[in-house]
């Protein structure tokens, strides 16, 4: 970061695959919602050392997938999600 302190991300979360998933890991194909994936949430926290940066210690992000592609000899992986901040 600017201040030359880590940031650590941590992140879980859950995937429900559909009867598209396997092909779909198979052929490096996107898999997006309907077509590879039911329901795909994530929750991400974050953490640092950083005097300038620590309010980002207490914020937990929820995420919802929204494209995922395993890497492949031909293509990178992608992890694609729409980030939320709760409000509390």
């Amino acid at each position: 970061m600017s201040d030359n302190t880590a940031l650590y991300l941590e992140y879980y979360g859950r995937i429900v695959p559909d009867k598209n998933w396997g092909g779909n890991i198979e052929s490096a194909k996107n898999l997006v919602k309907n077509d590879g994936i039911q329901n795909w949430f994530t929750g991400i926290s974050l953490r640092t050392t950083s005097k300038k940066y620590g309010y980002l210690n207490n914020l937990l992000l929820l995420g919802k997938g929204k494209k995922l592609r395993v890497p492949s000899k031909d293509k990178i992986g992608i992890v694609s999600y729409d980030l939320y901040k709760p409000n509390y």
